[in-house]
């Protein structure tokens, strides 16, 4: 294994400016950092209020991956002790910080974890974030190397805060990111909300604020609808986008109707931010679209089947009764009897709370999605998000 080398860590402080301008690198920087310090591997991990996917140089995947999977890294005693001990204002954590000696080899996150893992040595401090939000860098020694040397942590320290300064600029980018894309939904006149993992919002921007009342509102972070069966399955949506479990076992929610009685109609669709490298210093874990169209606009079957879980029969339907045919007619055009064709209204009415045909067919008229704008919506996103990076990178 390399031997601490404090020249080359000294020199490696360009290199984590222009990670944090170039997030593809940070893989990289972290085997150079890794390397300068003599240890076996790093990696950036998050508190348990940072939404992001670790990444840690190729010597450590391994771990890393046997953390993510066991769950010990989503309850690791690690992190929770860091954070309280940075909180006090401790910069740099190391094992004999954290734990007792005997803790180091019966706790069972060291005797389960990370004896099988090899590690027993490390180094860690906040690059960037604060409390729970916090990104840690961590720095592992494996079991048969020495521990981080007074002088090494010293020379370690002396460097923070110019890496501090690195991590501060990746957030600055990532905000620049967020705001790119509220306002690529706002030139579609489309209001959105960005949730980190918890569901809570972070961000929104000027559509969706005028689109929230009445019928929506944000209370302590948290957006939620007045009344209380539209509320339960905004929750769903919302607890359905930020979900960290994506096994095919979890059903997924995408659309969501939230109607009111003084209120047009509001179409509240969700999407995940999956992230990668590139996207570590973002705290966005998804984005709700809030969507109020205009009325007299053609109907989309699929969206009826998605927000208010029509039958494809009952989409067509839906259609030709928003076109101005009855019953009828509906029946003569699709080949069966008039009765199917009530029984399938019934159902509709059933569906979207409604009494009346009437009513249905004024519904239908203030909830049609953005079309083909919609269809146009992720190139436009993401050439927005590149101006976004780039004016903020300059």
């Amino acid at each position: 294994m390399p031997n601490f080398d404090a020249r080359k860590l000294a020199g490696l402080i360009d290199r984590f400016y222009e990670a944090a301008a170039r997030p593809e690198l940070w893989r990289e920087v972290l085997a150079q950092f890794s390397d300068a310090l003599g240890a076996a591997g790093s990696g950036l991990l998050g508190g348990p209020a940072a939404a992001f996917t670790p990444v840690c140089t190729a010597s450590m995947d391994e771990a890393l991956d046997i953390g993510l999977q066991s769950g010990w890294l989503a309850r690791s005693p690690r992190m929770e002790r860091g954070l309280e001990a940075f909180s006090r204002g401790v910069e740099i954590v190391t094992e004999a910080t954290l734990f007792t000696p005997w803790e180091l080899g019966h706790l069972p996150f060291n005797a389960e974890y990370v004896s099988r893992v090899r590690g027993r040595w490390f180094a860690d401090f906040v690059l960037a974030g604060e409390a729970s939000s916090s990104i840690v860098l961590t720095t592992q020694r494996m079991v048969r190397s020495e521990r981080f040397a007074r002088t090494e942590l010293d020379a370690l320290r002396r460097l923070l805060p110019h890496l501090r300064r690195a991590g501060k600029l990746a957030q600055r980018l990532a905000k620049a990111h967020h705001e790119g894309l509220l306002d690529a939904f706002a030139a579609l006149d489309c209001g959105a909300l960005l949730l980190d993992g918890n569901g809570r919002v972070i961000r929104i921007n000027g559509k969706a604020e005028s689109l929230l009342s009445p019928g929506l509102r944000i209370r302590l972070g948290s957006l939620s609808a007045v009344d209380q069966k539209c509320d339960a399955s905004l929750q769903a949506l919302i607890r359905s986008a930020t979900s960290r479990d994506l096994s095919p076992e979890v059903a997924t929610i995408d659309t969501v109707v939230v109607t009111g009685a003084s209120a047009h109609p509001r179409i509240v669709y969700a999407a995940p931010l999956v992230r990668s490298a590139t996207d570590l210093f973002q705290h966005a874990a998804a984005v709700l679209i809030l969507a109020q169209p205009a009325a007299g606009s053609r109907c989309v079957e699929r969206f009826l089947r998605a927000a208010f879980q029509f039958t494809s029969a009952e989409s067509a339907v839906a259609m030709s009764l928003y076109d101005g045919h009855d019953v009828e007619d509906i029946a003569r055009m699709r080949a069966v009897r008039p009765s199917t064709v009530r029984a399938q209204v019934k159902s509709m009415l059933a569906k979207t709370n409604t009494r009346r045909q009437a009513e249905l067919v004024a519904l239908l008229a203030h909830c049609t999605p953005v079309g083909r704008q919609a269809a146009d919506l992720p190139a436009q996103v993401s050439a927005s998000w590149s101006r976004s990076r780039s004016q903020a990178a300059s």
